[in-house]
């Protein structure tokens, strides 16, 4: 049971607000199932002691106060929580706590199995999910549109015109045109996103830090990656739109001062790869509005980026391609399609058990691991045991 300890809250059509004479029964109610009373909103300076004593007349106990905004007090609430669970569990020899979790492990479980049956069919009719990702104004949905030939996405000037994701499929004579092959993938699809920003924020959904439409909309951003099979990082070579206090720890990567990176790499480029790596999503980076860069300045640049993700990503990135592109000149990503493809065929991979014993034998002969307690550590056998990723 959740109540609102503020006094001074508004009153609804009926006019009634606080604890009404006839909702408090005076005495305790028998009851089966046990019933916390909580009281939320306790940081407010309205709230008395008054307050949290009128509600025990509700007959449901003393009030658990807490403020669920600044995380006070649920301390208290879970140890309620336990000692509710241990007297259920020994009067039934069931604990709730325990069932609830082992019911997120299986719904997690049965997600995972479902997800995984739809990779199957995927995989089975040569689909191809390709989400488009990448701090906002990057060029996603010009991208999408000039890949599908169409105008499915809104692009704008303007930061964070995109809010939902949306989804085109390339097949046929178009994704030939730009570079596909029928015989690795029948269809792509193609998602654009949400400009991303601070990921770790939004993955605890922090709607105060961005505001609800903002927090949901880069929320689905990040379900794209989890349910793509390749993930498109945009990186803006332009160097527009950057707030200066999001660029790169110039120190951390020894950057020197001519270093081009150090104007256009964001902390929030790099918390995006890391959130695909993290997924076990294979990473495809499109260095997009290269026409922007001079000519003396490109090689440079490219090699910064690759330098500064293989240390972000290390050792997993050290197979991530790098393309150049303009999102608006079709004939700059004829790359991308066929890049997106190989790198889903090694993301669907599976090397033989013998093959990689044969590698594991060379590399111990090469380097022999150390011993403990002085006795060798003997290494028996390597072998896959999934694809998607490799593991």
């Amino acid at each position: 049971a959740w109540l609102r300890s503020r006094s001074g809250a508004p009153r609804d059509s009926q006019g009634i607000t606080g604890i009404q004479p006839v909702e408090a029964p005076g005495s305790p109610r028998p009851r089966a199932t046990p019933v916390l009373l909580v009281a939320n909103k306790c940081e407010l300076s309205d709230v008395t002691d008054e307050s949290l004593e009128a509600m025990e007349t509700l007959g449901l106990g003393e009030p658990i106060a807490l403020s669920a905004a600044q995380g006070e007090g649920l301390s208290d609430l879970h140890y309620a929580l336990a000692r509710a669970s241990a007297a259920i569990e020994k009067e039934t020899g069931v604990n709730p706590l325990v069932v609830a979790e082992e019911a997120a492990a299986a719904e997690e479980e049965e997600a995972e199995s479902r997800r995984r049956s739809g990779e199957e069919e995927d995989v089975k009719h040569r689909r191809l999910r390709l989400a488009i990702v990448g701090r906002p104004n990057v060029g996603k949905s010009t991208l999408l549109n000039t890949l599908t030939n169409s105008t499915r996405a809104l692009a704008s000037p303007m930061p964070g015109t995109t809010r939902n994701t949306v989804s085109e499929k390339l097949e046929g004579d178009r994704l030939k045109a730009m570079g596909g092959s029928e015989d690795a993938a029948v269809s792509v699809m193609l998602t654009d996103t949400a400009g991303l920003k601070k990921v770790k924020a939004v993955l605890r959904r922090d709607t105060k830090l961005f505001g609800e439409v903002d927090s949901a909309a880069m929320n689905q951003a990040l379900d794209a990656v989890r349910k793509s099979h390749v993930a498109c990082l945009l990186l803006d070579a332009s160097g527009a739109h950057v707030d200066k206090d999001d660029l790169i720890d110039v120190e951390a990567f020894a950057l020197d001062r001519g270093n081009p990176a150090r104007d256009i790499l964001t902390s929030h480029d790099l918390k995006i790869a890391e959130f695909a790596a993290e997924e076990g999503r294979p990473l495809l980076l499109l260095l997009n509005k290269w026409d922007h860069v001079p000519p003396p300045a490109r090689n440079p640049l490219k090699r910064a980026c690759m330098s500064i993700f293989y240390d972000v990503l290390s050792p997993s990135a050290k197979g991530v391609p790098l393309l150049t592109t303009n999102a608006l000149e079709e004939k700059s990503l004829k790359q991308v399609l066929p890049t997106a493809q190989r790198l889903f065929n090694l993301w669907s991979s599976r090397v033989p058990t013998n093959k990689l014993n044969r590698w594991l034998r060379a590399v111990v002969a090469y380097r022999p691991p150390p011993s403990v307690g002085g006795k060798a550590i003997t290494f028996k056998f390597i072998t896959q045991i999934a694809t998607r990723p490799p593991t």
